[in-house]
């Protein structure tokens, strides 16, 4: 039991060293604190996880909102799952640190990747794809 606040203490110290990293990117990068906040997960997955395609991505929704996303491809895939940050984000300000967080991200990303690749090529061919279109209606307001 005597572990537990130096071990609290320490994390606590973390976490703002991390949020003070995301501030200064803030500031001297002129961008928002979520994309700083994407940023420094980004390369904190990259560095501690040597993940060698990651990519962050703004993703404007059919209501106007825009979101950040994460891409991790798996060695030789062309697609992968596109993981939205804002959750964690908010997890990472109630004090959650880079590495649970970033644990959290690539089991999402393994339970949803994709191994093979995407033949692109039938995308550029009308005749090819016409027959799998398909028409929805969508709620512009509630799609988040």
């Amino acid at each position: 039991m005597q572990y537990t606040y130096p071990i609290k203490i320490a994390s606590a110290i973390r976490v703002k060293k991390k949020k003070a990293e995301v501030d200064f990117m803030v500031e001297e990068i002129g961008c928002s604190e979520l994309e700083g906040f994407a940023q420094l997960l980004k390369d904190y997955m990259i560095d501690e996880y040597n993940l060698p395609d990651v990519h962050l991505n703004r993703v404007t929704k059919n209501n106007g909102v825009t979101r950040i996303g994460m891409l991790i491809r798996e060695n030789g895939s062309n697609i992968a799952p596109n993981i939205y940050l804002e959750k964690f984000y908010q997890k990472f300000q109630e004090g959650a640190s880079l590495e649970e967080i970033a644990k959290q991200i690539l089991k999402v990303n393994r339970e949803h990747r994709c191994i093979t690749s995407f033949p692109v090529s039938t995308l550029k061919s009308f005749d090819e794809v016409k027959k799998d279109i398909v028409y929805r209606l969508i709620n512009r307001e509630r799609n988040i």
